[in-house]
């Protein structure tokens, strides 16, 4: 992990711990506080644990360490508890324990009530180490103990080393962990796995990662593991599932470099790290993943509370428990002898509960690796004094590692576009969190090169021996057509194998059976699983989709019958082989339609209740092939299409798969009365729904309900009737006679006669209207509300509403619209009845409205013009403070700053502070002094081009020195711009200068010269490692007086120029001064010189010419 998080993770940690600290601390009323509140140390001083620092001794704080102060005896003393609350030293009742080193610990107990408080003092010896801890394999012992033990698992044959898919992934690690030969063998293949949980990710990961692959790209699918992991991410809880998903989602992530959700980090502290209900393997596990992301005092609490649940015979269960618990002690480089129990060495202990059994199982023909698997990587892990896991985080120093071999490659090959890309991008990505994608890019390109850095093995299984099945001879193919006058896209409904008698190798039977992956387990197919009496045949008729590859198991036997029950059990002589591709779609497309769209039921009839634009809704739904066509018709009429996926989302059909799912809406007209809708996929097949289409009765029109006593007269209504015909009509609960209405079914009208409303009495009726159709009553009635009044009841009613008005503001908005409507309603005479002064107020009122209307807009308009120039104000603040330190590349974003500034408004500019345009204006002045300095000569560089080794009768465009002159120096000079400046100044071409690496000067391009040819350089006569950009006179790499060589090569990267990447002679060929004289001539073999100059002497430049001019 970059150090960078590593350090967020402990902060976040850290005030963690504090918060719950003072959470469990805090003394509510009638609580009872455990708490140690003071101690008394003699001949020792207290540190913190995490800090090393010297500190007093508080409550907060729980890990300590205790460091002897010389030779003499060590004491811890309790001088003081909570009040009323009990103590223990290591268990035992007493206050003052002598402290023996060789016990690696004191901790203390304090107990109030139901509160406990442990406080745990790690003892330190006088000559600065910690008995505690201690790297498991500088334990010779231990060492000596793990290696006989592992005798067994070492010492078997070849080809079971080689099988590591008998326990995919472990038997991995296992063999990694103890150092086996993987070379040749075989292992799980991620692209085969079935990915159910976090877990399955992560093994993957881990698995590819020990061998040496890209688990973000992945085998001939290019898999990214990584992502397949991280959508497996809690997006409420950033959590990967139960039981040990998330321990080992750490561990992967981890060794890719990813960045860890703090809430993981903090599942796997807080659950998994204490979780003992699982045999305490998985908070073994957590102990050595969480190592380097948590302080070590919660390792060391961890770690003694795994200690304690130690059982009466020393173990914490079966075999693999015990080995988790030791992996996981190993991982936190705790030292192993803590475990001992009652006096026995923990090591030995396992020895001589575990070893004969390991060693049985492992003498057995098909041993059960599952059994042992988690104390072999134990052993491992002691003997390399960490945890296997462990060894494959990433972290800086494999950073550095890649990167300079890829460095060394690049150099070799400095025309590996791949290499160069990848190690760019991992230079820019290295100090960033979360870039493991960039690191394993470049660890591709790395293994391309040097294959020492990926292990040879071999995904997916062997097995030898098994008959090829040949389609037409051991099986063969049946495919149905779909029965459909539809156009079916190149899809099949079904297709069928077969295997019989006359099918197979003579004297031979075949059986077929289908299978999900190819990395099956051949064991489980038996003859007494896989053997039918002469033939036998598959469909796979729920196998559906595009493109698909059916995976068969065929099984060729080689005699006539099963001679001995006991070969039931033997495994069948099989093989699985893919066919296919093929486009498989049985299944008709589902429909359903609605009124509704968020409720889709089994509709046969459908109650069209709303008039004027009526519509259905219909939804299609398919598994394989996709919805092609929805279409309808209404009453038996012509079929009208609604979708066309061809035409509507343009889906190209007859290579592409439909939508799984559609909606759409259906107009249905007036006269409708059955509507059928017809689904058809993309295979052809299709399926029709029919609905009938009935409809509610409703006003066609807003009944009028308002009658004035002094005037009624007759009362019409308008009417829908849909179908239906009048019942009866009600007055509350009263119905009325025939004679008090007409009804005209044709004209769509019911009136209530002038004779009976004349009798009924101020106020409200509510009328009710009954309906039948076909001859039956329906549910569906329609009410209206009678309100009857006289005419200065209505009035009065209007000047209630406008007095209520009140004072008038912008809440009042509602209450204006409703007394001027209620107005307007009002009849002439009606009118008359409201004074003018009332109605006064009502204009009034709107008028005033209108005012306060017209002064929020503006107020809103002026609040929105000034928030838009206060963050106008503040983004070109946060540009000008974006600038920070200036320096030369500093240029554009100090322009950006000014223009910015300058286009503001007045109004906008008096928002920025004097205190930041001073910032840009300093930066102007910094930046134009350090322009005038870069531009000034710092001295001169010699620059020689030249081709010696390709000459123009060959075919070069010219040979000999094109280019041998001195080259001013600038604060901003690197090599490539010298280059680049100088070819520019003589007019020559050059290619590639501005990328990184020069490809052709003047015409001559790399690959001329032949397949390794092209341009390399040396500085001062040592040839780069690193691209012509590196060599800066800002980290003084190129200085005044240095020369520049850039040449043409033709063979071995250099090596007709003087580069041997494997001769390690450093002898110089020749040697010259810019002034003085050497008292011998010089040779390669003499070593000494006196070299004789003028005594005004101000400057020495030398030139060395170099035997090999690769080692600097």
């Amino acid at each position: 992990m970059k150090k960078q998080a590593l350090k967020k993770y402990l902060l976040v940690l850290n005030l963690f711990l504090v918060i719950v600290f003072l959470g469990f601390t805090k003394n509510v009323r009638g609580e009872e506080v455990a708490k140690l509140l003071d101690i008394n140390l003699k001949n020792a001083t207290l540190y913190d644990y995490d800090t090393k620092e010297n500190v007093d001794f508080t409550s907060d704080k729980d890990v300590y360490l205790i460091k002897q102060n010389s030779s003499g005896i060590s004491s811890l003393t309790i001088k003081n508890v909570s009040d009323g609350a009990s103590y223990t030293i290591n268990g035992e009742e007493k206050s003052s324990v002598d402290i023996d080193y060789s016990k690696f610990l004191s901790k203390i107990t304090v107990k109030s009530g139901d509160n406990t408080k442990n406080y745990y003092f790690i003892y330190q010896k006088s000559d600065g180490t910690i008995p505690l801890i201690q790297k498991s394999s500088e334990n010779e012992s231990h060492v000596k103990i793990a290696e006989d033990m592992l005798k067994t698992w070492k010492n078997r044959e070849d080809s079971d080393k080689k099988n590591m898919y008998r326990l995919p992934y472990w038997s991995l690690f296992m063999s990694k962990a103890t150092d086996i030969d993987l070379s040749d063998g075989y292992v799980s293949d991620p692209e085969k796995d079935t990915y159910s949980q976090a877990t399955v990710y992560s093994r993957n990961i881990l698995q590819l990662i020990m061998l040496g692959y890209n688990p973000y790209d992945f085998g001939e699918s290019h898999m990214n593991l990584v992502e397949g992991l991280r959508s497996l991410e809690s997006k409420e809880t950033k959590l990967y599932g139960a039981w040990g998903n998330n321990v080992w989602t750490l561990m992967a992530l981890r060794a890719c470099g990813e960045e860890i959700p703090y809430e993981l980090v903090d599942y796997v502290r807080t659950s998994d790290l204490y979780n003992l209900g699982m045999g305490t393997d998985i908070a073994g596990w957590a102990l050595s993943a969480l190592k380097g992301l948590i302080p070590e005092s919660e390792i060391l609490k961890a770690a003694v509370t795994l200690k304690e649940k130690q059982s009466t015979t020393g173990h914490w269960g079966n075999m693999d428990s015990d080995g988790c618990i030791i992996t996981g002690f190993v991982g936190a480089g705790i030292n192993l002898e803590y475990l001992n129990f009652n006096n026995n060495d923990i090591l030995q202990l396992m020895s001589d509960s575990w070893l004969e059994q390991l060693n049985k199982q492992l003498s057995e023909s098909n041993p059960n690796h599952e059994m042992f698997k988690d104390m072999i990587i134990a052993l491992g892990d002691v003997i390399h004094g960490n945890n296997v896991w462990q060894r494959y985080i990433l972290d800086e120093n494999k950073w550095d590692k890649l990167i300079q071999e890829a460095t060394v490659l690049s150099v070799k090959y400095p025309n590996n576009l791949g290499l160069s890309s990848a190690l760019k991008q991992a230079k820019s990505d290295k100090e960033k969190i979360g870039t493991g994608k960039s690191y394993f890019t470049l660890y591709d390109e790395v293994a391309k090169l040097n294959t020492s850095y990926q292990e040879k093995v071999h995904f997916g299984i062997k097995y030898d021996g098994l008959i090829e099945p040949i389609e037409g001879k051991h099986y063969y193919v049946k495919i149905t057509e779909n029965e459909t006058e539809n156009e079916t896209h190149g899809w099949h409904q079904k297709v069928g194998f077969f295997v019989s008698k006359k099918e197979c190798p003579l004297n031979q039977y075949g059986t077929i059976c289908l299978v999900d992956k190819d990395d099956i387990n051949y064991d489980d197919y038996t003859f007494e699983y896989m053997y039918w009496d002469a033939s036998r045949t598959t469909d796979p008729t729920k196998v559906y989709g595009k493109d698909i590859k059916v995976k068969i198991l065929c099984f060729v036997e080689n005699d006539n019958w099963i001679d001995d029950d006991d070969q039931a059990n033997y495994t069948a002589n099989c093989k699985v082989v893919n066919w296919g591709p093929i486009s498989l779609d049985g299944t008709k497309p589902v429909l359903a339609l609605s009124l509704d769209k968020n409720a889709y039921d089994e509709n046969n009839s459908l109650n069209l209740n709303v008039t004027g634009k009526d519509k259905i809704f219909a939804k299609a739904s398919d598994k394989a092939s996709g919805i092609c066509n929805i279409l309808y018709q209404t009453n038996d009429g012509e079929w009208v299409t609604v979708y066309d996926a061809a035409k509507d989302d343009k889906i190209d059909v007859d290579n592409d798969c439909g939508l799984l799912e559609k909606e759409v809406e259906i107009p249905v007209s007036s006269d409708a009365t059955t509507m059928n809708v017809k689904v058809i996929d993309v295979a052809g097949l299709e399926t029709i729904s029919s609905v009938s289409l009935t409809r509610n009765p409703a006003f066609s029109s807003e009944p009028i309900t308002k009658l004035i006593k002094e005037s009624i007269s007759d009362l019409t209504w308008n009417i829908l009737f849909q179908g239906t015909e009048v019942q009866s009509v009600n007055n509350g609960e009263t119905t009325l006679e025939a004679s008090s209405y007409d009804v005209n079914i044709e004209a769509g009208t019911l009136t209530l006669k002038k004779d009976y409303l004349s009798t009924l009495e101020k106020g409200e009726h509510l009328i009710t209207i009954n309906f039948t159709k076909n001859g039956e009553p329906i549910e569906a009635k329609l009410t209206a509300k009678l309100i009857i009044k006289g005419n200065t009841e209505f009035s009065q009613e209007v000047v209630n509403a406008i007095n209520a008005i009140g004072v008038v503001d912008l809440t009042k908005e509602e209450k204006i619209k409703e007394a001027r409507k209620a107005y307007d309603e009002l009849t002439s005479e009606q009118k008359a009845l409201v004074s003018a002064e009332t109605l006064k107020v009502l204009t009034d009122a709107e008028t005033t409205l209108e005012t306060l209307k017209v002064e929020a807009k503006k107020a809103e308009e002026e609040k929105a013009k000034a928030e838009a120039d206060k963050k106008v104000a503040n983004e070109v603040s946060s540009k000008i403070n974006a600038i920070g330190v200036v320096d030369l590349t500093k240029e554009e974003a100090i322009k950006e700053a000014r223009k910015a500034y300058d286009e503001l408004t007045s109004e906008q500019k008096a928002l920025i502070s004097a205190e930041t345009l001073k910032v840009l204006t300093d930066a102007e002045k910094a930046f134009k002094t350090l322009k005038e300095k870069s531009e000034q000569s710092i001295g001169q560089v010699h620059v020689i081009i030249e081709n010696s080794t390709y000459s123009k009768s060959k075919g070069a465009k010219w040979d000999g020195i094109l280019v041998d002159t001195w080259v001013d120096l600038k604060e901003d000079s690197t090599m490539m711009n010298c280059i680049k400046r100088v070819l520019e100044d003589k007019g020559y071409t050059q290619t590639g200068a501005d990328q990184g690496y020069i490809s052709e000067i003047n015409g001559l391009a790399q690959y001329d010269g032949g397949t390794y040819s092209g341009w390399m350089g040396t500085l001062n006569d040592w040839f780069t490692n690193a691209g012509f950009d590196n060599y800066t006179v800002r980290n003084k790499e190129l200085q005044s007086g240095d020369e520049i060589h850039v040449m043409y090569s033709c063979v071995g990267l250099g090596a007709d120029l003087g580069a041997d990447w494997n001769d390690k002679n450093t002898s110089l060929i020749g040697l010259a001064f810019s002034t003085g004289k050497l008292d011998k001539s010089f040779t390669s073999d003499t070593k000494d010189y006196i070299l004789s100059v003028s005594k005004k002497l101000q400057e020495l430049l030398f030139h060395q010419q170099l035997i090999i001019k690769t080692l600097r």
